[in-house]
């Protein structure tokens, strides 16, 4: 699925994966499945699965075809479905003890996700904010900037060979990234400001992490001089310059590059022309006046109460959320669950995962740059959320599960400098599985959230 984002400046344990065909593997790094990657593979298991979601009332809808279902009762179709996911990775406890309800889809999700792919690849980018295998409609969702650009995309989706009625094509926001838990705050711990140049840029700190036994933190690559590359921006609370408020330095920031050429399933996907990133993530080293009574490890600050939709949650910091868990794997990540983030500017929001695997044209290059596969959430993030942890809660006490950082968020209007002026929801999150995979110093050596 594609978006184009502004951004916002200013667990279980893993199953063998049973008999997965190589070619549905779509992402750069061949050991990373996504979401679209296990859908597939079901569509795979059980001809004519076209997806599955949560609902606003804890029902599990599942759309398959009728010839999949065929003499099955529904209840056997569902539980098929249900199996195979379940053979696949870690699925949250939410689908497992849902109640089923199946839908008759008409596309089956191989072939949505193939069109996905064709209309990532091909679409004019100009006012292009996202395309989408969509779990929840059963169809290929196109999200434009604008009216004028409707008629266009759909001329150009039936010149790409898919039929109009497996196209949406709806004119959304545009996508901006987020550039109180506006203080100085020690012991330094998630969801506090941080400021990085001289002009007074403002980001979130997402989380301290162990990285290889070195303590840092991650934010966003974004929030940093250089998007995608390391320049050693240095990083403050909230004071820029002042040495007595200086926490870090970016160490960690991966390039977007080229998929391999070679066959998929032996050297990648096939290249599309796209620079590409798993996420929109950097690591920083924290700086030798940052001693260990200094860092709230594993802890994320919580406030007094979070709100949703187009509201703002509060930002007075009352005690800290404890990472207990990471959400790795993109099979975690499923529509309708409800997820939370706690940022410096529009504090502690949380709404349900409405879009999934989204492969996205970033706005620092969305000409050439895609990140692949990120997630959206149905609640506000305003300038300088870019970097609020997203995580799980369980509506009691502090445990949290960490799922991933937000990066961007809806942009309504900007002004004359093409700053956003007006956001609203959804906001979108890269996986923490995906932050991983790029920031971690080797294979073998994941980065440590807790202990």
């Amino acid at each position: 699925m594609v978006a184009l984002l502004l951004i916002v400046t200013g667990c279980d344990t893993h199953s063998v994966i049973p008999d997965i065909d190589s070619n549905l593997i779509t992402s750069p790094a061949q050991e990373t499945m996504t979401l679209d990657d296990y859908y597939a593979e079901v569509a795979r298991q059980v001809p004519g699965f076209g997806g599955l979601y949560l609902d606003e009332q804890g029902f599990l809808n599942i759309h398959l075809s009728q010839p999949s279902i065929g003499a099955k009762t529904q209840a056997e179709a569902a539980q098929a479905v249900l199996g195979v996911l379940n053979g696949l990775g870690p699925v949250p406890s939410e689908v497992r003890q849902a109640p089923p309800h199946v839908l008759e889809g008409k596309y089956d999700f191989i072939q949505l996700r193939d069109w996905k792919k064709l209309a990532v690849a091909s679409l004019t980018r100009k006012n292009l904010v996202f395309v989408d295998a969509d779990e929840i409609k059963n169809r290929l969702r196109i999200g434009v900037a604008n009216e004028g650009a409707v008629q266009q995309i759909k001329a150009e989706l039936k010149e790409l060979g898919i039929p109009e009625d497996a196209m949406l094509v709806e004119v959304v926001p545009r996508i901006a990234p987020t550039v109180s838990l506006q203080d100085k705050h020690r012991p330094v711990e998630g969801g506090f400001e941080i400021t990085f140049t001289s002009l007074g840029a403002l980001c979130t700190l997402g989380l301290s992490v162990d990285r290889s036994g070195e303590i840092g933190f991650i934010t966003n690559s974004h929030c940093s001089g250089v998007t995608g590359a390391v320049d050693g921006t240095q990083y403050y609370q909230d004071s820029w310059g002042d040495s007595n408020e200086f926490i870090g330095t970016e160490l960690v920031d991966p390039p977007f590059t080229r998929y391999g050429t070679g066959p998929i399933g032996t050297n990648g996907p096939r290249d599309d022309g796209f620079y590409h990133r798993k996420s929109d993530a950097l690591y920083a080293d924290y700086g030798p006046n940052m001693y260990t009574n200094d860092i709230n490890f594993g802890k994320i600050a919580r406030t007094n109460s979070r709100a949703t939709g187009d509201n703002e949650g509060s930002l007075t910091r009352n005690g800290a959320f404890s990472i207990t868990a990471d959400a790795w794997d993109h099979l975690q990540h499923i529509a309708g669950l409800e997820l939370n983030k706690v940022g410096r500017t529009s504090g502690w929001t949380y709404g349900q995962i409405t879009a999934t695997c989204l492969d996205i044209p970033h706005p620092s290059d969305p000409n050439s740059r895609v990140v692949d596969c990120e997630y959206q959430v149905s609640a506000l993030a305003e300038g300088g959320d870019s970097g609020s942890p997203v995580f799980h809660w369980s509506g009691s006490g502090n445990n949290i599960t960490l799922y991933g950082l937000l990066w961007g968020a809806a942009c309504e209007a900007v002004n004359q400098f093409n700053q956003c002026v007006d956001w609203s929801p959804p906001f979108t999150y890269s996986t923490i599985g995906d932050v991983d995979a790029e920031l971690r110093t080797s294979g073998t050596n994941p980065l440590i959230t807790h202990y």
